[in-house]
């Protein structure tokens, strides 16, 4: 019960269209934007970088590149004139592909994979705008600024539970003391990185027209 208060409001949609297969293509299409790979490559990446309990195993990856492949984001690489048979497929990434990793860094995370997804966002902001960037942390901001009202609502009500006997509460409320505590810190760093980034004004008509559309057609 206090773990579902401290959770803040979740989606049913974000078990369907979104979920850890939406965090793991766009990964695996940001790896691509650098340089063509082999899978185990992806593999090595991948745990190095999504941390420890994100692991990408091969029962996941293999099909992912196999569907990735099938509609055409990802192509295996030929092999240079001369040159002998890879004992590994090497894969790189389609136009088609380019297109499907910009979408998929413009699409709004959904509740339960934002965070990762943001993640895996800001680790390829190499590749987009400026202005993009900023749609993006701003988005951000306003999914964690989402979550640290509803929770302090939570706060409250918990707060003013007769039912609740006062040990029970005290530290129910120590619990949520220690989310806001890491949502502040979030808040605050994300600040400092939209205040890096040029305001709308200065980017120019057409990409500042991109970060208002996506704040509100984007909002949480």
């Amino acid at each position: 019960m206090a773990m579902d208060l401290i959770s803040g409001p979740t989606s049913k949609a974000g078990t369907e269209s979104s979920g850890p297969s939406r965090v793991y293509e766009l990964f695996v299409l940001g790896v691509l934007m650098a340089r063509p790979l082999h899978g185990y490559a992806f593999q090595r990446i991948a745990n190095t970088c999504l941390g420890p309990f994100h692991q990408l195993s091969w029962g996941t990856l293999y099909p992912l590149i196999r569907r990735l492949v099938e509609e055409g984001f990802i192509e295996e690489m030929a092999p240079a004139p001369g040159e002998q048979r890879r004992t590994r497929k090497v894969y790189q990434l389609t136009d088609r592909g380019r297109q499907q990793f910009l979408a998929l860094m413009l699409e709004p995370g959904l509740p339960g994979d934002y965070p990762v997804l943001f993640a895996i966002k800001l680790a390829n902001f190499g590749h987009i705008t400026p202005a993009q960037r900023l749609a993006l942390l701003r988005h951000y901001r306003g999914h964690v600024q989402y979550a640290y009202e509803h929770r302090k609502i939570n706060e409250e009500s918990v707060r003013n539970n007769p039912d609740l006997v006062a040990v029970r509460r005290s530290h129910i409320l120590r619990l949520f003391s220690f989310s806001f505590a890491g949502l502040e810190a979030e808040m605050r760093w994300v600040d400092s990185e939209i205040s890096s980034i040029c305001e709308p004004e200065e980017i120019g008509r057409s990409e500042r027209d991109l970060v208002l559309n996506f704040s509100q057609n984007m909002a949480p």
